[in-house]
Formats: structure tokens, C-alpha cells, sequence
């Protein structure tokens, strides 16, 4: 089962729409989203990639969530000043969160986006300002000049487990007509199961 469910060494071109990376202003009627929140998952590594001596367990803390106007500055500085622009302003903002793998310590992350989605789902995306160290040498392995950053989603349902995500490790971060473009190129593009939220969305009530 595992083997089928594990994705294979590709280029990843994944295009969010510049709505969908600053997705998730409440309507009026919302509640405020909940924080603090722990989301946790299990990372499947790829053909080839052993984990060693290090967990595949995902756990992320998020304290903070980014917003609107912190999105789009860093919009903006990576349409001026490219990766480089983007990545000293991610840098300079204040943690939002700490991302843990097994028994590697936890580093800050700075931008943090959670919002839900028509069909009653929880989506959580992750950007660091850094290659994502999941197992032993994989930074060494994987990360290049030209993909600087690491990404993460994670879903969950209304029960707040059993959800699934993705992950890459060492991404491009650019602009192109349909908004943000993630782009891996020669990265493990990673399947993480087993998500839960301690914070999922409210089961929503039958039409």
C-alpha cells in the first residue's frame, strides 16, 4: 500500500491562483479562525530517500497566521526583487509557528496561511524561508540556488484526522499570468497522510 502511495522524483508545477495564497479573509459572518493550532502528519519518503535515524513524523505549531497585508508585501517583493527579495522579507517578519520532523529540533517559520474551503475541508500552506530538512543529507541532496524555499498543505475534514497533504522540500517560489507558481524541479514531491488537526472546521450542517 505504501509503495503506491508514494509519488515519484518529478518536476512539480504547481500554480495557486494569487486569491488562493491570500486566500482565506473571513466573511463577516465567520468566526475568527482558532488559534494556537498543532496539525501533525506521517511523511512517506520517496524511492531511494531512507529516513535513517530520523522520524517520519510532521509536526507543526502554529501561533500566528499570516496576513492579508503581509501576503501581499511579499507578493510584491518577489515581483521586484525576485526569490532573493522574497526570501530577506520572509526572514524579517515575525514567527508564526515552529515545524518539527521526528527528532530534528523545531525551527521558526514566518508565513503561515489557513482558511476553509467551500466543500467543508480545513487547508493549512505552509512557505519556509529554507530548504526543508525532512531526514539526514536530504537538504544536501535536494536544495539549489534556484530553490531556496519549502512548501507544505496539509487538508483535513470536519473530524480533524485522516487527512492527507503534500510536501517539497526545495522549491522555486515565481509569478507567472495565473498568480503564484511552486515549482520543484528535481525534488521529491511527498505524499504526508494521517493529518490531523486539533483545530478542524465545524461539521457543516445538512442542506
Amino acid at each position: 500500500m505504501r509503495t503506491m502511495l508514494r509519488l515519484a522524483v518529478c518536476t512539480l508545477a504547481v500554480v495557486l491562483a494569487a486569491v488562493a495564497f491570500l486566500a482565506a479573509r473571513p466573511a463577516a459572518a465567520q468566526a475568527p479562525m482558532p488559534l494556537p493550532q498543532i496539525w501533525t502528519g506521517e511523511v512517506l519518503p520517496s524511492e531511494g530517500l531512507q529516513p535513517g535515524l530520523t522520524a517520519e513524523q510532521l509536526e507543526l505549531r502554529v501561533s500566528q497566521l499570516s496576513s492579508d497585508a503581509e501576503i501581499a508585501g511579499l507578493l510584491e517583493k518577489l515581483r521586484i526583487g525576485g526569490q532573493v527579495g522574497l526570501r530577506n522579507a520572509m526572514r524579517g517578519l515575525a514567527g508564526k509557528g515552529f515545524l518539527r520532523f521526528g527528532k530534528l529540533a523545531g525551527v521558526d517559520v514566518t508565513v503561515i496561511r489557513v482558511f476553509d474551503r467551500e466543500d467543508g475541508h480545513r487547508v493549512l500552506r505552509l512557505y519556509c524561508d529554507f530548504p526543508i530538512r525532512l531526514f539526514d543529507q536530504s537538504v544536501s541532496r535536494f536544495a539549489d540556488d534556484e530553490h531556496p524555499f519549502g512548501f507544505i498543505e496539509l487538508e483535513v475534514d470536519s473530524s480533524g484526522t485522516g487527512g492527507t497533504g503534500k510536501l517539497v522540500a526545495a522549491a522555486s517560489l515565481g509569478l507567472g499570468e495565473d498568480g503564484l507558481k511552486i515549482e520543484a524541479a528535481a525534488t521529491p514531491v511527498l505524499s504526508v497522510l494521517d493529518v490531523t488537526s486539533n483545530r478542524p472546521p465545524s461539521p457543516r450542517a445538512p442542506r
